[in-house]
């Protein structure tokens, strides 16, 4: 009895791990957090420095709208094609590189799949004005 009430406990405790693990977060939720940031477009291989463009308030919000998977995967060279935006800021005094794509983002030396992505890219776009 002691030990199927164990295995029941265990059972518990990994699938509510999994769960928290798998359900998406924000990793910059906190916009008043952010210094300095700096946005690029990159179109193939054309890189653009637009910051001064750019609606820095209006940036801040959609960085803390990010929705990413928990579980990362090695930083791994992915074509900079798909690549639509460089930014790179200070974030709770960390210095944070993000390169918002297709269907990734690089944060902190990690690939995390966006699950957003499609919705970020499209208010990238609309304060970037392109």
């Amino acid at each position: 009895m002691k030990k199927r009430i164990a295995f029941a406990l265990a059972g518990i405790l990994v699938c509510v791990g999994a769960a928290i693990w798998l359900i998406p977060y924000a990793p910059m939720p906190d916009v008043n957090s952010f210094l300095n940031v700096s946005i690029w477009r990159i179109d193939g291989s054309d890189q653009t420095e637009i910051t001064d463009q750019v609606d820095q308030n209006a940036l801040r919000e959609v960085l803390t709208q990010v929705k990413a998977s928990r579980v990362p995967n090695p930083k791994h060279s992915f074509s900079m094609d798909k690549v639509s935006y460089e930014i790179v800021a200070v974030y709770n005094n960390t210095p944070t590189f993000l390169d918002i794509g297709e269907i990734n983002f690089v944060y902190r030396d990690w690939v995390h799949n966006l699950k957003n992505g499609s919705e970020i890219l499209d208010k990238l776009d609309a304060i970037c004005n392109y």
